[in-house]
């Protein structure tokens, strides 16, 4: 029980470290005891090291277009895995205008068309 909570104390953060970098040890206080308590040494826990996390600017998926179908209100198209409409928002690109054989789409000032 007292490692949890020493635990806890070091991942929120209410412990005092030393100033030295490489030190295998830190002290932290209680910060429910009131008045002075005495301070205890723990050895420090460093977190795991991870792979970078890759946002959705740096993942940029590849567009492709499944098909297209004209209806009795205009034509639709299936990009990927989503089924879209003049207008609509697909991987931040916004579908301009869809034709019998193609997509046209535009995100910011880039244009890029899409064929079956």
């Amino acid at each position: 029980m007292i490692q949890w909570f020493i635990i806890l104390l070091i991942t929120i953060g209410i412990c005092s470290f030393n100033s030295q970098a490489n030190t295998k040890y830190t002290t932290i206080r209680n910060p429910f005891a009131y008045g002075q308590s005495k301070p205890v040494v723990v050895k420090k826990i460093h977190p795991p090291t991870s792979p970078k996390i890759q946002t959705k600017q740096t993942e940029k998926k590849q567009l492709k277009l499944r098909g297209i179908i004209q209806t009795s209100q205009g034509y639709s198209a299936l990009i990927n895995q989503t089924s879209v409409t003049t207008g609509d928002i697909v991987e931040g690109w916004t579908v301009v205008t869809i034709t019998a054989t193609s997509v046209q789409l535009k995100n910011g000032d880039t244009e890029k068309t899409l064929h079956l």
